[in-house]
């Protein structure tokens, strides 16, 4: 399998490219004008070979073969309740993320940077 690069936005559009090949997709209700009306994603991660995002609020997707699918549950009830939390959108993302790894809702994979094959 050939090493990628993936590249995303606040509204969920991502792109996944390698050196002979690059692919468009949408994650679907994300981001601030999304149907969810979460706010931004704002990270992407490979954690085995699965590809996932994160954002505020609490939002986890999980890409599967067909599309990519909320796995967040109460977490973002969690995270609309940490609305008045003195912490910027970022350092909530990040909580959130952890929070979601902790609760192993990301299959209890090994973590694995920028890197998608």
């Amino acid at each position: 399998m050939r090493r990628a690069a993936c590249a995303l936005t606040g509204e969920g559009d991502i792109e996944i490219a390698n050196s002979t090949n690059e692919s468009y997709e949408k994650i679907s209700g994300a981001g601030l004008m999304g149907a969810r009306a979460l706010g931004a994603v704002t990270r992407i991660r490979e954690i085995g070979s699965t590809l996932f995002v994160c954002g505020n609020y609490g939002q986890v997707y999980r890409r599967d073969e067909t599309n990519w699918t909320p796995i967040d549950g109460e977490l973002t009830k969690l995270g609309k309740g940490a609305f008045n939390l003195p912490f910027s959108d970022a350092a909530v993302s990040d909580d959130m993320l952890a929070q979601a790894h902790e609760l192993q809702l990301m299959d209890n994979a090994p973590f694995h940077r920028n890197r998608y094959a």
